[in-house]
């Protein structure tokens, strides 16, 4: 199973989860699977192609367009906020047919023409991956190359050496979008600072939900990917002994949650006002279309689609009701609350 890519090494039962995405009925999580085979197929000529690629950015010269990346914890509704912006904004992003290109996505990608102008057709995802070649992808394939393979940690220092090539593959990259560039990670989360000193074009968009809703949804997550509770999933996760009671499951999905929201109010307070905003899932929910517009007026160089009609974007079911006993729901609710 590890052949498919380096970061399934993560997963703590591949096997399961590969046989749970296929019953699972989620065209997302099938069309992952096809994915992964199509991107064994595409290894030989990524491999010709990027050292193409590396030459060409080489002499990349600066372009001054806005990155807009899109930060937050897993389950607080980043791949929706993604999603409703690519919808919404004339903005170029990473798709998935450029995820199959990791040496060589500028190139690769390019064999295909230029990202479409096609809004994505749905708002659908399974865990962060969404289904299409045309469809936004949280390009962990691009990321990784200057912050590492582990989909839960971020690099937290960078050399020049590092930052120099990261600025020249965004420069090559707008340089050919000839558009704002939009794009989602969560692992981003734990390097705000770095990224906003490597890249003086950034700006970031946190996305945050009702803390409760989202450690519910990482426990749910847990079982679902990985398999057990005890194992982590998503950013800054740890696991638990194998064994270990339900509750303390919960208390370290509770603290995980808790150290990213810290971390991103770290950042927000050394990246400055001018470069952080903050929404919040539910209002995404409700009005996606004002949450559009209001991404549009705080990012310089950032214009509507011509095309977008904004009332028809939503609304969506924010999805905050309980899914678990009663009884874990209070154990989260009195954990949070400690630890606030």
């Amino acid at each position: 199973m590890s052949k498919l890519g380096p970061d399934l090494d993560q997963f703590q039962d591949p096997w399961g989860l590969l046989r749970r995405m296929v019953l699972s009925g989620d065209p997302a999580a099938r069309w992952v699977l096809m994915q992964r085979a199509a991107s064994l197929l595409a290894r030989p000529l990524d491999g010709l192609l990027g050292h193409i690629e590396t030459r060409r950015n080489q002499d990349a010269a600066p372009v001054h367009l806005p990155l807009i990346l899109i930060v937050g914890a897993p389950r607080a509704g980043t791949t929706l906020l993604h999603q409703v912006l690519v919808r919404g904004l004339n903005v170029a992003y990473f798709d998935n047919l450029g995820s199959l290109f990791p040496r060589a996505t500028l190139t690769g990608r390019s064999l295909f023409g230029r990202p479409s102008r096609a809004a994505p057709s749905s708002f659908s995802s399974f865990y962060g991956s969404t289904a299409g070649w045309r469809a936004p992808n949280d390009g962990f394939h691009v990321w990784n190359r200057w912050l590492g393979d582990h989909r839960y940690r971020a690099k937290q220092e960078l050399s020049e050496a590092e930052a120099e090539d990261m600025r020249r593959f965004f420069a090559h990259w707008l340089k050919w979008a000839g558009k704002p560039l939009l794009n989602k990670n969560n692992r981003n989360a734990d390097c705000v600072p770095m990224l906003a000193d490597a890249l003086e074009d950034a700006v970031f968009v946190e996305i945050s939900r009702e803390p409760e809703y989202v450690v519910q949804s990482l426990l749910l997550a847990r079982v679902e990917v990985q398999g057990r509770v005890e194992h982590g999933w998503g950013l800054d996760s740890e696991p638990v002994d194998p064994g270990a009671d339900r509750e303390t499951a919960i208390d370290a999905v509770c603290y995980q949650v808790m150290r990213i929201q810290r971390k991103l109010e770290r950042a927000a307070s050394m990246v400055g006002p001018d470069r952080f905003m903050s929404l919040r899932y539910e209002d995404l929910c409700s009005d996606p279309g004002a949450i559009v517009r209001s991404v549009a007026a705080f990012v310089p160089q950032v214009e509507l689609r011509r095309d977008a009609d904004l009332g028809k974007i939503g609304p969506f079911p924010p999805r905050n009701e309980p899914r678990l006993p009663a009884w874990e729901i209070r154990r989260i609710r009195d954990r949070w609350d400690a630890l606030r």
